[in-house]
């Protein structure tokens, strides 16, 4: 009896040991399936994250772009804006619109006796002034100004009664030319023998004097000009 309960034992032992191992058996496989859909489930969702990942790398090289885009079209106004500036700024300058400013030249006309008044002589012969601004503007002169009136092309000398009027205002004497360009070429083309300054010293016994400025201001001009009969020629 006692060995049969004995083997009964063993044999349940067995059986148990047996069934142990069958339940961890499927334990694991069921794990392992279920780390297998695990695993693919990972799998996706890495996949839709580096494909969300590669679309919003297209949509920032895209921004990029335009943003290089905008960018260079920006600097290309700017650029635009500041060519236009300064095309507009050389006009304004040509016209006297502006003040000028650089080096230059002073032309003064003082008599060379200070008691006598010779230096009115140029009133009622202005056009040895308008002599001088020639020979200026011919040696590259930008800008010029007799007294406190500028110098541009629409500018008219009048001789009324013993008043000399440059642009409807009249100037008085001493004369005072100023003129922004290269002081040396201007002063050398002044300077010639025989040339308008020479006239006026030899035959009007007036003082010509210049005066080399590394910097002078020229007012601007203060009228308006209307064109009443020119227009542009549109392309």
């Amino acid at each position: 009896m006692k060995k049969e309960k004995l083997i009964f034992l063993i044999f349940s032992f067995i059986i148990g040991i047996t069934i142990a191992l069958q339940l961890k058996s499927i334990d694991d496989l069921t794990g392992g399936v279920a780390s297998s859909q695990k695993s693919r489930q990972l799998q996706s969702e890495l996949k839709s994250l580096r494909d969300k990942n590669l679309g919003l790398e297209q949509e920032l090289q895209a921004l990029e772009l335009k943003a290089k885009e905008l960018k260079d079209s920006e600097l290309q106004e700017d650029y635009m804006e500041q060519e236009l500036r300064k095309e507009i700024d050389k006009f304004e300058l040509m016209l006297g619109q502006k003040e000028a400013i650089g080096p230059g030249i002073v032309i003064k006309f003082q008599s060379s006796d200070q008691e006598s008044q010779q230096t009115a002589l140029l009133t009622y012969n202005y056009e040895l002034l308008l002599s001088v601004i020639n020979k200026l503007n011919a040696s590259g002169a930008e800008g010029i100004a007799i007294n406190e009136e500028r110098y541009v092309n629409t500018t008219f000398f009048q001789l009324v009664g013993d008043k000399l009027y440059v642009n409807g205002n009249p100037i008085v004497e001493p004369y005072e030319i100023r003129a922004v360009g290269n002081p040396d070429t201007m002063e050398s083309a002044l300077n010639l023998r025989y040339g308008v300054l020479w006239e006026i010293r030899k035959h009007y016994n007036i003082n010509a004097s210049i005066e080399k400025k590394p910097e002078l201001k020229l007012p601007r001009f203060t009228k308006n000009v209307e064109f009443k009969y020119s227009m542009p020629v549109e392309n």
